[in-house]
């Protein structure tokens, strides 16, 4: 077989480096291992400047008449665990104990962690974890309402979609100037109708997707939102079980077709049910 014009021997054993000439893969080698041998060299460096700080502060608190305690050192936390789902509470409150914070957050949201444990881990140091505790439907009202005095964001977020957070956390959550928050409460399968109306009045398309799609917005909340410019949202008002007959009635005359004929359809359901 002849060989291809401007195909090198030997790839196997050379390699072409930045400025077109071929280097011996043994060169690489070399290379490499000088590469490694300077890493090796910072790492020793860096050991030294630390031990040069160290033996500075003991001589600074001998000069002061004191000792110098050396914090203790950081335990290795290991990968983080996430337990199987259906992994029983005592499994759970093990992992609660981990020096991982993930493992601690995987087992803080976790649908069988107890209440007990989350009440526990709802003052854990790492705030993901409490946004973990927080997000929970299995931690206790009193410590829900708790993590919001706290008024960390992620742990808000958690809190503002969480259907065991009492409504008046939720609300005062939803009135802040913070759209994501908003965002959360108009999910929250616990919201009220009233809170639900008000968001949507909000303007925002996300927040206004949420409303239409959750089960407690009210029927005469659904007929204003039809009015919204988004076609997705008035596609959900569509199919929403608390639409009246009337508004899909209006509907299916709607200029958007797709629109018109979900309207069809759900008035077809209905009427095969009987409703």
């Amino acid at each position: 077989m002849s060989q291809k014009r401007g195909q090198p021997k030997n790839r196997g054993q050379f390699a072409r480096d930045t400025s077109g000439a071929i280097a011996p893969s043994d060169m690489l080698k070399r290379t490499s291992s000088l590469g490694q041998s300077r890493k090796n060299e910072a790492i020793a460096s860096g050991s030294e400047i630390a031990q040069k700080i160290i033996r500075f502060k003991e001589m600074k608190a001998e000069r002061d008449g004191t000792t110098y305690k050396p914090p203790p050192a950081a335990s290795e936390p290991g990968p983080p665990i996430k337990p199987a789902d259906d992994a029983p509470a005592e499994v759970i409150a093990n992992h609660a104990q981990s020096n991982n914070p993930r493992t601690r957050a995987h087992a803080a949201c976790h649908r069988n962690a107890n209440p007990e444990t989350l009440t526990a881990m709802a003052h854990d140091p790492d705030p993901g974890v409490r946004a973990a505790v927080a997000y929970n439907k299995n931690t206790p009202p009193e410590v829900l309402e708790s993590l919001a005095q706290e008024d960390n964001h992620r742990v808000n977020q958690s809190l503002a979609g969480n259907p065991s957070t009492p409504s008046h956390v939720v609300e005062s959550l939803a009135a802040r100037d913070d759209q994501s928050l908003r965002y959360y409460a108009a999910m929250n399968r616990a919201a009220s109708p009233q809170l639900l109306d008000t968001l949507g009045r909000n303007g925002d398309d996300l927040v206004a997707e949420n409303v239409v799609r959750n089960p407690n917005t009210s029927g005469a909340t659904l007929r204003r939102m039809c009015a919204h410019p988004n076609p997705k949202i008035t596609q959900y008002v569509a199919l929403h079980p608390n639409t009246s007959t009337d508004t899909l009635t209006r509907l299916t005359r709607h200029r958007n077709l797709a629109i018109a004929g979900q309207a069809e359809s759900t008035l077809y359901k209905r009427r095969q049910q009987g409703n």
